[in-house]
């Protein structure tokens, strides 16, 4: 049976069982059906403009994902629950680092092109402009919903809001006053515990949570250098508090983590990770003036100390670089690096929504950012300009430098050792109603860039809700994203900076209809088409090539559409269906000559599948599928003359040697709920079939399995 004859009947079973649900309801539930939908379209967002709008009339195609979706569907990751999202797509690299693909675009080192906020404030680093990038990072427990962007976002929130923006925002206590304690162990040496409280009175909430997590993340072997194979090292040791605290008109938010991250860097299983010591803070003002002006303020910063321990090569290491010429030859004491360097942010954002007139409604911002990187050092037991290894004098014996007796690289790793930016910008937007349902956006930022000059990134839309079952919508918006650090001022290692970059910049266009058939059904088709220019990669990214500068290599344009089928059986139980498909293409110049190829690791058809059902009020149960067709490869190109390689007929090679894609995953959930009082026990499995599936490195030709079968099981308990 094939993979897609199983998805079918997979997916036809649970359209049975669903409807079959639906029918041993009480017929008074349609009052219930019918208000459910109307309270998912009249839901509220603020992402799309930055005030509260009904999701029907919002100028974008948002997703809003809920902390009862993310309980329900067993997410581990963020990436575990972003992965359903239409048009999205994730993978991982041979360090562990995940590489996200948003509607054909994907960056396989970091996730750069797409913005993710928390509360409102910048999550990513500025070395890397990377939020999620690894195992972690985040903890799901603390969420209270996540509001999600398909397309450019520039128009708002300005620079890297490119392919999509992610706001994640977290619980403020709103609820009641507890305390919650939880814990979940599972295969994979898989540990994770916490505990959060509430208190809400008349004039003040809060809310306090802390999280410790350890995991292996996989079951995974990688050739450890030595004959042998070891544990593919990419786990997570994190630590993780939040805090949000509600005063009257005032908001402060807190968000501290101190996460281990651990990578294989190099061709063999290594003892590499990286550090991340980082604080997220902000306050907010939000006032209502008149009935017809509101007006919000936020001051807002991030720090972050960034250590990396690389291992290269063990000491010791037997097997071979060369025919005949063994590791310990070489390196005897091993190849280790120890980059660092200090990120931050501090910005401020001051807008104000006020009503012209009765059906005219605007929004005018200043934003002003102050970021970069400081204190960037590189310590080394090789030259990292040209991996020469490193020796020293001892009692008359030449010693090879080894994990402990690196020395400090400098000529630098990053130019001047760091690099200052600033950010200056106005933003608006006017809302235009002149008739009941029929909204007409026009907005634009206006950017003063300290690297870059001036930028501008209007947005046009027109949203008609035709009659209560059919929303149009047609969008038109622009977004850039600027260089990072390492992307313009990096001097050694594997890719090299270029300070003539220019920003990325894309134009989308988008067409969508929702149509609501009955009461507890909606469908949604979205129709978009990119047009990138100036893109930003290295030559050693998109080919193995090291030591190679990132340039503007060329553009892309994508093109696809995205259905989406959501049914409310009653009203904690739901399911949902959606099926993207995208053709993206680069047009690239390498080797003085300008060619038109698939955009690389990008699938063009991707399915996902999933059913809540709430069997009784004690008993939840939760079932996911994941379908991802065949990704393009990376093109094999000579370390050496930098040219494309050919097999004996002509053709160019691929850096991989696995099959690359075309997986299907189920994961599911049992939940427990309230069995005696407030205790909770659930159950989840992951990756159900134990499905064998490959992504791809951009270097080595065999990357080690994704995870196979994983057990969780988890308590939690209110006091």
């Amino acid at each position: 049976m094939t993979k897609t004859h199983l998805l079918l009947i997979l997916i036809l079973m649970n359209f049975y069982y669903a409807f079959f649900a639906q029918t041993e309801q009480d017929t008074t539930l349609e009052s219930v059906l019918d208000l459910s939908i109307e309270e998912l379209m009249n839901t509220k967002v603020s992402i799309a403009t930055k005030s509260e709008q009904k999701l029907s009339e919002v100028p974008s195609v948002v997703t809003i994902i809920t902390a009862e979706v993310i309980k329900n569907s067993g997410a581990r990751y963020l990436s575990d629950i972003l992965q359903y999202i239409p048009g999205f797509e994730f993978s991982k690299g041979r360090t562990g680092a995940n590489s996200i693909g948003v509607r054909g675009v994907k960056d396989p080192l970091t996730t750069s092109r797409f913005l993710i906020l928390k509360d409102g404030v910048p999550y990513s680093d500025n070395m890397y402009s990377s939020g999620m990038s690894n195992t972690k990072q985040l903890d799901l427990n603390s969420i209270e919903r996540i509001e999600v962007i398909r397309g450019p976002g520039s128009a708002l929130y300005g620079r890297n809001a490119f392919i999509g923006v992610v706001n994640i925002i977290t619980k403020s206590g709103k609820v009641k006053s507890g305390i919650d304690v939880y814990a979940s162990a599972g295969n994979f040496n898989t540990f994770d515990y916490g505990a959060s409280g509430e208190i809400n009175t008349q004039t003040l909430s809060a809310y306090l949570s802390f999280e410790k997590i350890k995991t292996d993340a996989t079951d995974s072997k990688l050739a450890n250098g030595m004959g042998g194979e070891s544990l593919w090292n990419i786990g997570a040791d994190d630590i993780f508090v939040n805090t949000k605290i509600k005063y009257k008109d005032f908001v402060f938010t807190g968000f501290y983590s101190d996460i281990k991250n651990s990578a294989s860097i190099g061709p063999f299983a290594t003892d590499s990770y990286k550090r991340i010591k980082a604080g997220i803070y902000s306050l907010d003002f939000n006032k209502t003036i008149t009935t017809n002006i509101d007006f919000n303020a936020k001051l807002y910063g991030r720090n972050e100390l960034q250590i990396q321990y690389l291992e290269i090569f063990q000491a010791g290491m037997t097997d071979e670089l060369a025919p005949n010429l063994p590791v310990n030859a070489v390196y005897p004491n091993g190849m280790y690096a120890t980059p660092q360097f200090d990120s931050y942010t501090y910005g401020t954002d001051i807008n104000a929504n006020f009503i012209l007139f009765k059906r005219n409604r605007a929004l005018i911002g200043l934003q002003a950012d102050y970021y970069g990187i400081k204190n960037v050092k590189l310590k080394s037991s090789y030259d990292t300009y040209n991996s020469a290894p490193l020796t020293y004098f001892e009692a008359g014996n030449t010693i090879y430098r080894g994990k402990d007796t690196q020395i400090e690289e400098t000529r630098g790793w990053i130019e001047g050792n760091g690099h200052d930016y600033s950010n200056y910008a106005i933003y608006f937007q006017n809302i235009y109603s002149p008739i009941n349902n029929l909204n007409f956006t026009l907005g634009g930022r206006f950017d003063i860039d300290s690297e870059f000059g001036s930028i501008f990134n209007p947005r046009i839309a027109i949203v008609w809700n035709t009659t209560k079952k059919i929303i149009l919508k047609l969008l038109y918006g622009q977004a850039y994203r600027a260089p990072n650090s390492q992307e313009q001022y990096r001097k050694t290692g594997f890719t090299i900076g270029n300070k003539d970059l220019k920003p990325e910049s894309i134009k989308t266009s988008e067409f969508s209809i929702d149509y609501n058939i009955g009461k507890n059904i909606n469908t949604k088709l979205v129709i978009f088409y990119n047009i990138i220019d100036n893109m930003i990669y290295a030559q050693g990214i998109t080919s193995g090539t090291p030591g190679a500068p990132y340039s503007n290599i060329g553009s892309n344009t994508s093109i696809g559409f995205e259905y989406e089928y959501k049914m409310v059986i009653n009203r904690k139980s739901y399911m949902f269906l959606n099926y993207s498909f995208t053709q993206s293409e680069n047009k690239i110049t390498h080797s003085g000559l300008t060619e038109t190829n698939p955009h690389p690791d990008i699938a063009p058809h991707k399915i996902n599948f999933g059913i809540n059902y709430k069997l009784t009020r004690h008993i939840n149960l939760n079932t996911n599928l994941l379908y991802r067709s065949n990704r393009e490869k990376y093109f094999a190109i000579s370390k050496t003359t930098g040219d494309y390689i050919y097999d004996s007929d002509g053709n160019k090679t691929y850096v991989s040697k696995d099959d690359v894609g075309d997986y299907f995953l189920i994961n599911a959930k049992l939940r427990l709920i309230d069995l005696f009082k407030t205790f909770e026990i659930s159950a989840e499995v992951y990756n159900l079939l134990d499905e064998k599936y490959f992504d791809q490195d951009t270097e080595y030709t065999n990357q080690p399995k994704r995870e196979g079968r994983q057990f969780i099981l988890s308590l939690s308990y209110k006091l």
